[in-house]
């Protein structure tokens, strides 16, 4: 006597329910990292003190000032597994890395700000000295490297 025997793949549900599965779990990481950079730069800084506001020191988190490169950080999907995470801001990158000196020359006609005096100061172009980094997303990836393992792990 035959016995039947019937035999059901599910290998495409599968494979297609683990990829929502880890795709899920990367953004959710990815979350927890804009997060965490958001709480750094809200720390309590130890750089120079200004009227309003104590600036970072070198090797700190940027101070929060106006908040934009706070409100720039986000993450999005660039592929299967892919996330890019980071800011559109150009400023963000001389944070991060540090500038060297350079000069900014006026888009209009002058620069306008406001000197040490509180005088209005104009000029068509002003030498930066450059800055130290002030590294904000390196070091959330560094803090965040042990939890990626935890990322995979059956919950």
């Amino acid at each position: 006597m035959e016995a039947a025997l019937a035999v059901r793949w599910y290998g495409r549900q599968f494979t297609e329910k683990m990829m929502r599965t880890a795709e899920q779990r990367l953004s959710s990481f990815c979350d927890r990292i804009c997060n965490d950079i958001k709480r750094d730069m809200a720390k309590p800084k130890s750089g120079k003190q200004g009227k309003q506001t104590t600036a970072s020191a070198p090797g700190e988190s940027p101070a929060r000032q106006t908040s934009h490169l706070v409100r720039s950080i986000v993450h999005k999907r660039s592929g299967k597994l892919r996330e890019k995470l980071g800011t559109n801001l150009k400023y963000g990158l001389g944070l991060e890395l540090g500038t060297r000196p350079h000069t900014i020359k006026a888009k209009g006609k002058t620069l306008a700000w406001k000197g040490d005096d509180g005088e209005t100061v104009f000029a068509r172009s002003v030498k930066h000295p450059g800055i130290k980094a002030r590294p904000w997303l390196r070091p959330a990836l560094s803090r965040a490297k042990a939890d990626f393992q935890q990322l995979w792990k059956d919950k």
